[in-house]
């Protein structure tokens, strides 16, 4: 039987192989007391740099006071893995999204 890559300690999912690894957290929220601070994360800065807030607003022209460009770099930081590296071996891209033009 073939590996996955995946391990489990009681229950609790873990690997020793870094995309396996990033597959199992990606989906794990930062804590709370690390948003005060969304701004300077790696990955909200990434996404800043690709949709400023009036691409944002251009995207989005019917919303309310909830949905704003400042609660979008908030999610965006409530995910520390979400748009946060390129991973050119996993995605099999052969440039960064940002070289692109």
């Amino acid at each position: 039987m073939e590996s996955t890559g995946y391990k489990f300690t009681d229950g609790i999912p873990s690997s020793d192989d870094p995309l396996v690894h990033r597959r199992i957290t990606a989906p794990i929220a930062a804590d709370e007391s690390t948003m005060s601070e969304y701004a300077m994360k790696d990955n909200v800065v990434r996404v800043a740099s690709i949709v400023d807030e009036a691409t944002f607003n251009d995207f989005f022209p019917i919303k309310n006071d909830f949905y704003t460009y400042e609660n979008f770099l908030k999610a965006v930081g409530k995910f520390p893995h979400f748009c946060n590296e390129v991973n050119l071996e996993y995605t099999g891209l052969k440039t960064n999204a940002e070289d692109v033009e």
